[in-house]
């Protein structure tokens, strides 16, 4: 009964999040034919939907960089420190004392901003100015654009100002105003539970902790092991807390011991509570570990339509190229195709922002390799 209450919810804030975006759709769709038909002669009008569609464009990353820089203003002010900003795949990473640019692409993400966290106080962090920092940034400069629409109006400027403007309450509000759609709570929501919600304050606080110490060079495995433990009756359906069991089983791939980690991989994606993003990188992983045991059919049937949409989005994450690397050597027999994703890891790896991941995932495809080989010759002699 309460996961089905939890479901409705989740239906009712993804309908909450679907409203608003179709309605400043639909505005701008009606600005861009309003001044389609007064663009006068040919080619006119056509010119001026194509600057009002650029207009459109530029106005989604204007506002998703803001938001992004309200999370980090905020985040300051609570006594947050720097770790990275990234908009679109290019991202700002603090390493130490050095400011490094890198690349990072993660399907569904227009940006990120994270932050070093304080230390708790009474057993918690302050969450809410960091978390509502992006929709109060997205506001304010969403003001300044509608002021400057009334004294521009009426011209192409004006609605691209105000098209500007109206992404940004859109930002806002299905940012800021609280809500949940599916199992994700957005940082409205969040900004308001993780104050009453000690265990998901601790796991808020460990995630952003894991991120800071993987920018630094530190490897999953040599992280303290109590991070990644959660007490027995903890609220897995909570996607925060959830994602400290998925860092749990990302550990046990980085220290090789690919029985346990399976079986927490299997346990994962048979209850709710991870992200989707988090489900389908679990999904790669377990690819690999059945192909290490030579199970073959077993690796083939996990790509499915949606597996497979995920891991063309996703190309160039380490983990997906891993489990690429791996299906073409031991289920499609493409030796070539191994090779190009070999060359892929290599490419990436020379702007990607995490080094320490890097190391893991060349030793994990070597060991995977040899293992899922030896698994093959087994096979071929039986």
């Amino acid at each position: 009964m309460e996961k089905k209450q939890k479901k409705k919810k989740g239906n009712r804030g993804a309908l909450l999040l679907l409203l608003p975006s179709l309605l400043i759709g639909a505005l701008c769709g009606i600005m861009i034919v309003r001044y389609a038909d007064l663009g006068g002669e040919a080619g006119g009008g056509a010119l001026t939907v194509l600057l009002l569609f650029v207009s459109l464009i530029v106005g989604i990353y204007l506002q998703t960089a803001v938001h992004e820089a309200g999370h980090l203003v905020f985040g300051l002010l609570s006594g947050y420190r720097f770790s990275s900003y990234r908009i679109g795949s290019l991202m700002l990473l603090r390493s130490g004392d050095k400011l490094r640019f890198c690349r990072l692409s993660i399907a569904g993400t227009g940006g990120q901003c994270l932050m070093c966290p304080p230390e708790p106080k009474d057993g918690r962090i302050p969450v809410r100015l960091y978390n509502l920092g992006g929709a109060l940034a997205n506001l304010f400069l969403s003001a300044i654009l509608l002021v400057l629409y009334f004294l521009t109006r009426p011209s192409p400027l004006a609605t691209a100002l105000l098209m500007a403007a109206a992404i940004g309450f859109l930002f806002a509000a299905t940012n800021g105003i609280p809500m949940r759609a599916g199992l994700i709570e957005n940082d409205g929501k969040n900004a308001f539970s993780l104050e009453k919600n000690e265990e998901a304050n601790r796991a808020f606080y460990l995630q952003l902790r894991i991120n800071e110490m993987t920018a630094e060079g530190v490897r999953l495995r040599d992280m303290p092991e109590e991070w990644f433990t959660l007490p027995e009756n903890a609220d897995r359906e909570n996607a925060l807390i959830a994602a400290i069991d998925v860092f749990a089983a990302n550990r046990l791939m980085d220290m090789h011991r690919f029985e346990e980690a399976e079986a927490s991989i299997r346990a994962l994606l048979s209850r709710g509570g991870a992200i989707d993003l988090h489900k389908n990188l679990l999904t790669c992983d377990l690819i690999c570990l059945l192909l290490r045991n030579g199970r073959r059919a077993e690796a083939a049937a996990l790509i499915t339509k949606q597996q497979r949409s995920f891991m063309r989005a996703m190309k160039k994450f380490p983990t997906v190229i891993r489990a690429e690397y791996m299906l073409d050597r031991f289920v499609f027999k493409d030796a070539a195709g191994a090779r190009l994703q070999a060359e892929r890891l290599a490419r990436i790896a020379r702007h990607y922002p995490y080094p320490a991941d890097i190391a893991s995932e060349r030793e994990l495809l070597s060991v995977l390799e040899q293992q899922g080989a030896q698994a093959a010759e087994g096979e071929g002699t039986t």
